[in-house]
């Protein structure tokens, strides 16, 4: 019964930190940093599975995680193809 509850208590710490670093993903994405945020959150959502059903914070954190690796590369590929603009003029 302890493991169980130990497990279960592990699984929502796991799963409360992805949705903090999913959060951070976000801003810091337009800051290359958001990358290592977003990795992590991604990470820790699917560790705190473990057997079970992912609960909706490790949802909410996995979702984050991936919209903040999704706007990094936005940004990464804006940046270029502004770049490569400049550079024609």
């Amino acid at each position: 019964m302890a493991e169980e509850k130990n497990a279960v208590s592990r699984a929502n710490a796991l799963s409360v930190a992805s949705l903090i670093l999913g959060i951070l993903s976000i801003p810091l994405s337009l800051i290359f940093i958001g990358i290592v945020f977003a990795g992590l959150a991604v990470t820790l959502a699917l560790l705190s599975r473990g057997d079970q059903r992912m609960s909706g914070t490790a949802i909410g954190g996995l979702v984050c995680g991936l919209v903040g690796i999704f706007l990094l590369a936005v940004f990464i590929i804006l940046m270029f193809s502004f770049a490569g603009a400049v550079g024609t003029m």
